[in-house]
């Protein structure tokens, strides 16, 4: 089972560039925003952060 820790998640209030940054440290493409209570708010992706950041 897999603990709050070992996820990839982010807040809302992350920056594009700091979301970038954790794609590419954790090789992943995607990741869940959470707000403080862990409740779902969204997705980002590699492809939605690359278009908002050229």
């Amino acid at each position: 089972m897999l603990k709050k820790d070992d996820l990839h998640v982010v807040k809302p209030i992350i920056t594009v560039d700091e979301a970038l940054e954790i794609l590419e440290e954790n090789r992943v493409t995607w990741f869940p925003v959470l707000d403080k209570g862990w409740k779902w708010v969204g997705l980002v992706s590699d492809y939605d952060l690359l278009a908002l950041d050229w």
